[in-house]
């Protein structure tokens, strides 16, 4: 972290969490270490209009009994995969990553 009248970039906070958060891996190489919690989707118990695509028509669809889908198996591709979106997005907009 840069701090007042530093004329190079000085590591204060890092062990004593005094940094707020605003150390990361780029600064410190540390690895990128992510927390996150799911609330599984509830199922909407009214009836609805779908699409059957093989037909095209417009169908309704109700749903009994509580169904909800399962995240866990996917939870860890799916975070790793939007982590690496952002990461990108980040570089291009410092403009560490051009579009070439």
């Amino acid at each position: 972290a840069w701090l007042a009248g530093d004329s190079a970039p000085v590591l204060k906070g890092a062990d004593s969490a005094e940094a707020d958060g605003a150390l990361g891996g780029r600064s410190t190489s540390a690895p990128i270490s992510v927390r996150v919690h799911f609330k599984p989707p509830s199922s909407i118990p009214q009836e609805q209009l779908t699409l059957h695509l093989p037909s095209d028509e417009v169908l309704p669809l109700r749903v009994g009994g509580r169904h909800d889908p399962v995240i866990g198996p996917r939870a860890a591709p799916v975070v790793e995969a939007v982590a690496m979106l952002v990461l990108a997005d980040l570089g291009m907009m410092g403009g560490y990553i051009g579009a070439e």
